[in-house]
């Protein structure tokens, strides 16, 4: 079975919010792709864990979330601190 790294980025940084826009992100994807499995997008993501680990830059936290998120496993959130600040998210998603 194969799999699909998705990647997304906010302008939030409230923990709580960020949270929450997670799961905002995987629900829209079920909505847009169904919940039959193996859609590749983050409808795949089983949760949505924040992490507390800090970028200077987005293709960092890119990076960073391409090697550590497992697929089938929670989205992974991690703040970017740099010109334009924000929080990046990443999953692994079987397709």
């Amino acid at each position: 079975m194969g799999a699909s790294f998705n990647f997304a980025t906010s302008e939030i940084l409230d923990k709580k919010a960020a949270e929450k826009n997670g799961q905002f992100i995987v629900e829209t994807a079920e909505y847009d792709h169904g919940h039959a499995g193996y859609t590749g997008t983050f409808a795949e993501a089983f949760g949505v864990q924040f992490l507390d680990e800090e970028f200077e830059t987005w293709e960092a936290a890119e990076e960073f979330l391409e090697t550590t998120c497992i697929k089938w496993d929670a989205m992974l959130i991690v703040t970017v601190n740099g010109d334009s600040p924000g929080l990046a998210y990443g999953a692994w998603c079987s397709s």
